[in-house]
C-alpha cells in the first residue's frame, strides 16, 4: 500500500526534473498580431548554415498563420533566434560497461561472460535547444514573444536541426492558440 505513494512521489520529483518549458507573453491581444499586414522574418542561430536551416523551417510554420513578406514592404518583424548544445549521456552512468548482461543467476554459469550478440550500451548524444521568438509591429513595439527550451534528453532531438524543428513546433502551436488558428 505504501508503495504506490512513494512510486507517485518518485515519478512526480524526477520527472519534473529536466522537463522542456514553454512560456509565453502575449503584449496584447490577439487582433494586435492580426492587424499589422506584413512581417519581416529575421533567423539568428549558432552558424550561418544552421540559420538558413531554421530560416526555411520557421517560414514554412509561419506563413500559414502570419503574413510574411519580403524585407522592404514589411510593417513588422518576427526574429526568431535558436541556440543549441550538444550533450552526452551513458546509458551506465559512471559505471563501465561490462561484457555479458547480468540475467539474475549468481554466480554467472560458466561461459556466460561473452559478448558475442549483444549489444553495448554507449553514450548517447542529444541536443539541448532555446528557441526565442518575438514579434513586433512597425513601431518596435512587442505584441507578442515566446521561449522554448529544450531539453533534448527526454526527446528524439540528436542534432541542432531536430531540436529546432522541436522548439519551432511548440513556439508556433502557442502563437496558433494564441490566434485562435
Amino acid at each position: 500500500m505504501k508503495r504506490v505513494p512513494l512510486l507517485v512521489l518518485f515519478i512526480a520529483v524526477f520527472g519534473l526534473v529536466g522537463c522542456s518549458t514553454l512560456r509565453t507573453v502575449p503584449a496584447g491581444d490577439s487582433q494586435s498580431l492580426l492587424a499589422t499586414p506584413t512581417y519581416q522574418l529575421k533567423v539568428r542561430a549558432d552558424n550561418p548554415d544552421l540559420e538558413r536551416t531554421v530560416y526555411a523551417m520557421a517560414l514554412a510554420d509561419l506563413k500559414p498563420i502570419l503574413p510574411i513578406g519580403k524585407e522592404k514592404g514589411a510593417a513588422g518583424t518576427v526574429a526568431v533566434a535558436f541556440s543549441s548544445r550538444h550533450a552526452t549521456v551513458s546509458a551506465w552512468g559512471s559505471v563501465g560497461v561490462g561484457r555479458s548482461w547480468y540475467s539474475g543467476a549468481y554466480p554467472p554459469p560458466s561461459g556466460a561472460i561473452s559478448d558475442r550478440g549483444i549489444p553495448k550500451a554507449g553514450p548517447r548524444t542529444y541536443e539541448n535547444g532555446t528557441l526565442l521568438m518575438t514579434i513586433r509591429d512597425a513601431d518596435g513595439h512587442k505584441l507578442w514573444s515566446a521561449e522554448y527550451q529544450l531539453k533534448g534528453r527526454w526527446s528524439l532531438a540528436d542534432s541542432p536541426e531536430a531540436a529546432a524543428r522541436i522548439c519551432l513546433k511548440k513556439v508556433t502551436a502557442a502563437l496558433r492558440k494564441t490566434l485562435k488558428k
